[in-house]
């Protein structure tokens, strides 16, 4: 079995915070484990409308992401 490739690579963006997002050959997305953690932890201190505002801005940009 072949291990799926990155065919691209985008980035969503919401205040500060900034993650990539990798589109993966087998139409898996995947996203590095730091910028992971970073969000994680950005939520963590953030507000109620910062957690509402970063679930908004990922489900918007994983509707509009190119797949292969």
């Amino acid at each position: 079995m072949t291990l799926p490739t990155v065919t691209h690579t985008g980035t969503i963006r919401v205040g500060s915070l900034e993650i990539r997002v990798h589109n993966l050959s087998d139409g898996t997305r995947a996203i590095e484990k730091e910028d992971f953690d970073r969000a994680m932890a950005w939520l963590a201190e953030g507000s109620e409308a910062d957690v509402h505002d970063f679930a908004n801005a990922y489900a918007d940009a994983m509707s509009k992401a190119v797949m292969p």
